[in-house]
């Protein structure tokens, strides 16, 4: 995880996301902050506690196409790359394969899934 990230501001100047509850917002601002350098996030859930957001909040930016969440617990965020811009020099990969794998294999099928389980062949 980064100790420091920049954003841009055009994902919270959308429409989709000024339409989400403030605790959804500020969820996914947290969540951000959380995030590795590939958008995947491995404590959502301990994250929407931290800031005592409402339990509806991660289920709201899930609903929305903001995040995708795993059935391991792991999340990732949406448009990570379009959002967040990061020198390949100063990548680092993500600790989370079988996710990563998982959802590029889901963006490779146009699928719209908003919850992914994990199986043996991803």
């Amino acid at each position: 995880m980064a100790k420091r990230r920049m954003i841009s501001k055009d994902i919270f100047m959308t429409q989709e996301f000024m339409s989400m509850s403030l605790s959804a917002q500020a969820l996914y601002s947290w969540l951000v902050l959380f995030a590795d350098d590939e958008g995947f996030v491995g404590i959502p859930d301990r994250v929407t506690v931290m800031i005592g957001a409402e339990e509806s909040a991660l289920d709201e930016l899930i609903n929305s196409g903001f995040v995708i969440r795993f059935k391991t617990g792991v999340a990732v965020i949406e448009k990570w790359e379009e959002f967040n811009k990061i020198s390949s020099k100063r990548l680092i990969r993500t600790k989370f394969l079988s996710e990563q794998r998982q959802y590029h294999k889901m963006k490779l099928m146009g699928s719209n899934k908003k919850v992914l389980s994990l199986t043996a062949e991803n």
